[in-house]
């Protein structure tokens, strides 16, 4: 297949992970149509890499997304760039083919069960792989049926589903009963419930993750990096990763996706127990994540992988070159600094020494300005109405 009949792609939700697989399809000539999967304006919409972006009009985003695709590029490649669109894959695939469209590899029931937290953990458990306890909690009263141990913390069941308790956070830290109980009462918005676990302890740079593509129970590649920072600090998105050589990660997550039967791209993050200095699953993402720009720049380029097996190439990437990489978000990484000095974990010396690793920032392109121009001027706005939103919620308790 030449250039010239390579087919359009179609990418569903996501913010940094979908801009860089419209930079990398895109600069490959592929037509790339971008999904929006919430109102939040992302910089993908700025970048010249993307051909349209739809932005998503509200209610349900699955049944939105449908009734786009229904008329939408027929022939087109479909690739998850978030979990909603990972959801809508894997409960769409008929239709998908049926309307001439090329979904993603994947194995449906393995997405769903891992899109779900508590399913998560059982499945590394069968796979003789660590975990934190977790309890489902469905209703208040299941509180009582269960005995914790503090602090532990309240999560979604699933991350792209968040009642309106969690607000922007991935998680919230309780470290009492009472506290417990007022937290879940709170979070208790979705059918789903919540997921109550034991918090791992340990530094935020004991984070660490395993890529691979699984293709009959094969790895095309490995991939290991670390997470140095997050904000907010603790249970936060990460706002320095660094590339690393992690071979009980590498072991760890291989097992895990074979016990578990995944084809295609998988991804899963560990944390180093301060108690034992063994890993322990956090959770499993199927789909591009956050650090992907620093993960192309490393020479290994996941959004073009998918791409050819969607479109029935047997294509194997050549893997990552074995450089030291890392990816920085400048603004939140100097707020994470500030929370880590705050609470004693972290010097202004150190913090200024982790940063000569060779560094990727995720919006920064000189051959495509937009998403950073974008976003520099819209910030503000949304600074505004993030305050406004947190204000109203204070209000509404």
């Amino acid at each position: 297949m030449t250039l010239a009949d390579s087919p359009p792609a179609v990418l569903l939700g996501g913010a940094v992970n979908a801009l860089s697989a419209a930079r990398s399809l895109g600069s490959r000539g592929i037509r790339v149509h971008a999904l929006a999967a919430s109102t939040t304006p992302e910089p993908l919409r700025w970048s010249r890499h993307v051909a349209e972006h739809v932005p998503f009009p509200g209610g349900s985003v699955q049944a939105w997304w449908r009734e786009w695709l229904a008329t939408g590029p027929r022939g087109a490649v479909v690739l998850p760039t978030s979990d909603h669109g990972l959801e809508f894959l894997a409960h769409n695939r008929s239709f998908l083919q049926s309307q001439g469209y090329l979904p993603a590899e994947m194995n449906e029931e393995v997405v769903l069960a891992l899109l779900d937290k508590g399913e998560t953990y059982r499945i590394a458990t069968a796979a003789g792989i660590e975990a934190p306890r977790a309890v489902w909690i469905k209703r208040i009263e299941d509180l009582q049926e269960h005995d914790l141990a503090f602090p532990c913390a309240v999560k979604p069941t699933e991350s792209h589903h968040r009642p309106a308790g969690f607000r922007s956070r991935k998680a919230l830290v309780v470290h009492d009963r009472r506290e417990l109980e007022a937290t879940v009462r709170a979070t208790l918005g979705g059918a789903n419930g919540v997921v109550v676990t034991e918090v791992v302890p340990g530094a935020d740079d004991a984070f660490c993750s395993y890529y691979t593509y699984l293709v009959d129970g094969e790895p095309l590649f490995h991939y290991t990096k670390r997470k140095i920072r997050q904000q907010p600090i603790h249970f936060g998105d990460g706002t320095f990763h660094l590339s690393a050589d992690v071979p009980e990660a590498r072991e760890l997550g291989l097992r895990l996706f074979r016990s578990a039967g995944l084809r295609g791209l998988g991804n899963v993050e560990f944390k180093r127990d301060a108690r034992d200095g063994r890993l322990k699953l956090i959770e499993c993402n199927l789909r591009l994540t956050a650090a992907d720009p620093m993960i192309r720049a490393g020479g290994l380029d996941l959004a073009h992988l998918l791409y050819e097996r969607a479109r029935g190439s047997d294509f194997v990437p050549a893997g990552p070159d074995g450089r030291e990489i890392g990816q920085w978000h400048p603004v939140k990484d100097l707020r994470a600094f500030l929370q880590y000095r705050r609470a004693g974990e972290l010097t202004a010396g150190d913090w200024l020494r982790s940063l000569r690793a060779r560094k990727r920032l995720p919006l920064l392109s000189f051959s495509d300005p937009g998403p950073t121009l974008g976003n520099a001027a819209t910030s503000p706005q949304r600074a505004v109405a993030l305050a406004r939103k947190n204000l109203d919620a204070r209000r509404s308790r």
